[in-house]
């Protein structure tokens, strides 16, 4: 008796379950020509950096008009806050550290601050992890605004003194914060630049160290002169 033959396999029936997808190779352009999955075009340069100027001068003038910055910068009336504030006070000086940096108010009134507050150990402690929150909160949100500018800048002065930075990013923000401390114009400057997060973190974790030491050892009369011999 002799074997049916094989069947052809219908049109009707579905692909193959075991055999492989081959992806559609118009798939990709379709999707770049909808929009889909393609990150959105950058502002120009001089549009990133004219809005960021105008954020930072709005928010330095708000802090002036609104008497923010005098509040912030009374460092009696500013321990006294932390120090009714009880185990909220730990947030409210960093909270206030963070806001400080943004409208120019110096870091070392909340260094001190912390160390009037908490004694030199943890209040050391705390002035060293809240300039480290208030400087990443500063540069995450200039470089979400400007972006890498000053890597984008032509001009081979701005190229050169950028070399060095991208050549050794964690020693150069090390050494910087040695010197500049938690100051917003570093932030600033930081942000705009190809250093990484995680660079800025560590560099400013590490160059921080002795200024915050000083502080909380010294107090004012070891800030006093320390700042003599920078300048700051």
């Amino acid at each position: 008796m002799s074997e049916p033959p094989l069947s052809e396999p219908s049109a009707h029936e579905g692909p193959d379950p075991g055999a492989s997808q081959v992806a559609d190779p118009g798939l990709a352009g379709r999707a770049e020509a909808a929009g889909l999955e393609v990150a959105p075009p950058r502002l120009p340069l001089w549009q990133r950096l004219a809005g960021l100027a105008l954020v930072l001068v709005a928010l330095v003038a708000v802090g002036h008009l609104s008497g923010l910055d005098a509040l912030l910068a009374d460092q009696e009336r500013l321990q006294a806050s932390v120090a009714n504030a009880g185990a909220w006070g730990v947030l409210l000086l960093i909270g206030a550290f963070t806001l400080g940096l943004f409208i120019q108010v110096p870091g070392i009134v909340f260094a001190l601050t912390a160390i009037y507050c908490y004694g030199p150990l943890w209040g050391g402690i705390l002035a060293h992890s809240g300039a480290v929150v208030a400087c990443s909160a500063v540069f995450v949100s200039v470089r979400a605004i400007g972006g890498q500018a000053l890597a984008e800048i032509e001009r081979p002065w701005v190229k050169a003194v950028l070399a060095q930075v991208d050549a050794h990013p964690l020693r150069t923000v090390t050494i910087l914060r040695l010197i500049f401390w938690s100051s917003p114009q570093l932030n600033y400057a930081l942000a705009l630049t190809k250093v990484r997060f995680r660079e800025h973190l560590l560099g400013t974790a590490v160059g921080l160290i002795p200024i915050k030491i000083v502080v909380a050892i010294g107090g004012q009369g070891a800030l006093d002169y320390a700042r003599s011999l920078f300048g700051g």
